[in-house]
């Protein structure tokens, strides 16, 4: 897509879980420097691909939230704090990659 479009704007809404009744108010989100490596990490190359649009005018990226069950595990734990991310710092980083200057 990013080879055969002259995209313009787009809109990503990303699915987040958000567990508990607490949510995110004890999780620290990733900083967006994070994602430069994060990208490379098992369930993350995705974000390589979206990255490769490049020179759009604006970009807007908004979390889908669907509860989750607290996590279990190292990948949930990573999820969930992905998550915590998608409104502010991983904005930022998608923006700075791919948005003209």
């Amino acid at each position: 897509m990013a080879q055969h479009l002259e995209l313009k704007r787009l809109s990503l809404g990303i699915v987040a879980g958000k567990p508990g009744p607490n949510g995110w108010d004890f999780i620290s989100p990733y900083t967006a420097a994070d994602f430069t490596y994060l990208q490379e990490t098992d369930g993350m190359e995705w974000i390589q691909d979206v990255r490769r649009i490049k020179g759009l005018e604006d970009l807007h990226v908004d979390s889908v939230v669907e509860h989750c069950p607290p996590p279990m595990s190292k990948a949930m734990a990573m999820y969930v704090r992905f998550s915590s991310s998608i409104d502010n710092s991983f904005a930022d980083f998608l923006r700075n990659e791919m948005v003209q200057r």
